[in-house]
């Protein structure tokens, strides 16, 4: 068992100009009896009346390894440190007018360290001291009348400082959703992901 109290709060401010502030901070009380603080911050930046919209942000993170990963009697290893990670994006936004549709992307870079991974070798879990990934998302998503549209595509490319292969981790994924309101109580939906 485990008891893992925490506290966070967000805050948003949107100046008159249409510029967007958020920031967050979160406070994790672990039993180790340290508690760990995580910050996040965001900006949205309007590009006049065209409906693109500027977006960055910054994030810290704090994991503790699952239960699973401590006690699973096979890969169990009860000596897994927490992971933390520090990632940044950037990107670019689209709203239509009337907001029915929406198009964004973006690329992102995480660094992680003591990353949680198997190790076939060992045949055991073990923390990865240094871990990047580095890639970009595409999104879309809108509605017509009676259809909604939404899809996505994301490349990421993950390294090991140590060399390790990291594994599911796919270097592309992307998902297709299309839905049909037919009527008021029937609706249709077709998806995809590879």
């Amino acid at each position: 068992s485990r008891t893992l109290p925490g506290l966070f709060a967000t805050a948003a401010l949107v100046l008159p100009q249409g510029l967007e502030l958020r920031t967050g901070l979160r406070a994790d009380f672990p039993e180790s009896g340290k508690a760990r603080i995580t910050p996040r911050a965001g900006i949205g930046v309007p590009l006049g009346q065209s409906g693109l919209r500027l977006t960055a942000s910054y994030a810290q993170g704090f994991k503790q390894p699952s239960l699973y990963a401590l006690g699973f009697p096979l890969i169990a290893n009860p000596d897994l440190l927490p992971e933390r990670s520090r990632t940044i994006d950037a990107g670019l936004a689209w709203t239509s007018p009337d907001k029915a549709w929406q198009a964004s992307a973006t690329a992102y870079r995480s660094v992680y360290r003591d990353l949680i991974d198997f190790d076939p070798e060992r045949f055991t879990n073990v923390n990865r001291d240094r871990v990047t990934t580095e890639g970009f998302e595409l999104t879309a998503s809108g509605r017509q009348g009676d259809f909604r549209l939404v899809a996505s595509l994301t490349w990421l490319d993950t390294r090991s400082a140590d060399g390790a292969a990291l594994r599911f981790r796919p270097e592309w994924k992307g998902a297709m959703a299309a839905e049909w309101q037919a009527s008021e109580n029937l609706s249709l939906r077709l998806d995809g992901r590879f």
